[in-house]
């Protein structure tokens, strides 16, 4: 008896011994699911996808590693990405091609919630749906993008562009906070929306670009490249903006919108953003578009206070609007912006290089509110250093900066209009 279970239990070792010498090596696993994600084996019933509220859905989870293609070039490849609540997943080499339609559909990437985008290579997301946008962070949400690779995010609508931001929200669809830490990141925008930010007459969070290497460009006819989209019948809107660190960061607006801001408003219609603040030794180039401000607010619209306190800024307005504080306004609704500081910080001084910003054609001041003092448009309190420049109700050509600890000057920018007068369209303030 002894013998038989002695033969046995040898049996037994050899047998599992034969099944792990002959079983086959494969990835390892996060959790209960393969590390690594192939989008080029996805489609609506292979590579993983699940049916989620009857969608084909490519849920992504903490850890895992996407490579690949998934290009929408027929019905097969109509799949939602998702990526976890909470999850970290790393970009490595990956395309998202939706080539939206106008066919209620879904954003390149959904997040469920927070999430972590790690880049790794070059990547390039669109969406699958004009309203959406190629990257979808949820309203109280943050979506966190780093690493060192590339990420290529636009909102599209077959050849053109669609109506959602390329990193935050769609169109009259709210969306949460954006962080990017590191990479380099480019998003362009759709119509009306931001390019990173709020889409076209919606709420969105905070942005904070705190590294990498980020370029946002709006649409001729979008949002702010950076903050909120244009208003929609309930207007729109951003949280702070924060650019610090060791980013570089290069904002185009749109029509009637800031390059860093927010976007167009009209006389019925509100177009609000947070605090903007530009710290640390960042590398910052924001252009207004027509009407609207290069650092500050779109046409009609709001912006809260705006700090700078290091690094090397350069701000454009666009047509009757200063290059840091306000667009243009209109007699129904004037342009507002909170006080304006711009000064070294003790102990960091050597983070901070130069401000210079550019009015626009027509546009009273480089800094402060912008055009048509009818029109009532105001700022708050101008501080270059420690000394109030211009305060409402002021004499607003009191630039005298003596003691601030930086340097002013007043040049001319050749914008190539031989009709305007550009004599003294320039402030640029350096560290002493």
């Amino acid at each position: 008896m002894k013998i038989m279970k002695k033969s046995l239990f040898i049996l037994t070792l050899l047998a599992l011994g034969l099944t792990a010498c002959n079983r086959e090596e494969t990835e390892p696993a996060v959790g209960t699911y393969p590390k690594d994600v192939d989008l080029s084996s996805v489609t609506t019933t292979s590579g993983g996808v699940e049916t989620v509220d009857g969608t084909p859905t490519l849920r992504l989870r903490d850890g895992q590693v996407v490579t690949g293609s998934l290009i929408r070039t027929d019905d097969a490849h109509m799949v939602k990405v998702t990526i976890e609540d909470g999850a970290t997943v790393t970009l490595n080499g990956a395309t998202i091609d939706g080539k939206a339609e106008y066919d209620d559909a879904w954003a390149g990437i959904t997040c469920e919630g927070d999430a972590t985008i790690l880049l790794t290579g070059v990547n390039t997301v669109t969406n699958f749906d004009c309203w959406y946008p190629a990257i979808f962070v949820p309203e109280g949400k943050t979506l966190t993008i780093g690493g060192s690779g590339a990420l290529t995010a636009s909102n599209t609508y077959y050849t053109t562009t669609g109506l959602g931001a390329a990193i935050g929200g769609g169109d009259e669809i709210p969306c949460g906070n954006i962080a990017i830490t590191g990479g380099t990141v480019t998003a362009n925008g759709g119509s009306c929306s931001a390019a990173i930010g709020g889409g076209y007459g919606a709420s969105g969070g905070s942005i904070t670009i705190s590294g990498g290497t980020v370029t946002a460009t709006a649409a001729s006819d979008g949002g702010a490249a950076i903050g909120s989209g244009q208003r929609g019948d309930s207007g729109a809107s951003c949280g702070d903006i924060t650019i610090c660190g060791t980013a570089s960061v290069m904002a185009t607006g749109g029509d009637n919108a800031a390059g860093i801001g927010s976007g167009g408003a009209d006389p019925y219609r509100a177009n609000t953003c947070g605090n903007i603040s530009i710290s640390g030794a960042c590398t910052v180039t924001a252009t207004g578009g027509g009407n609207a401000a290069g650092i500050g607010t779109g046409n009609q619209a709001t912006c809260g206070s705006i700090s700078i306190t290091g690094g090397t800024v350069r701000a454009q307005g666009g047509n009757s609007a200063a290059g840091i504080g306000c667009g243009l306004g209109s007699d129904e609704r004037k342009s507002e912006c909170g006080a304006i500081t711009i000064e070294t910080i003790e102990g960091h001084e050597d983070d901070f290089t130069s401000v210079t910003a550019i009015r626009g054609q027509g546009a009273l001041r480089p800094i402060g509110h912008s055009a048509y003092e009818s029109r009532d448009n105001t700022c708050g309190t101008i501080t270059f250093g420690v000394f109030p420049v211009y305060a409402a109700g002021e004499d607003p050509y009191n630039y005298n900066i003596g003691g601030s600890g930086l340097i002013f000057e007043e040049t001319t920018t050749d914008l190539g209009d031989p009709d305007e007068d550009y004599t003294d369209n320039t402030w640029v303030l350096r560290k002493k």
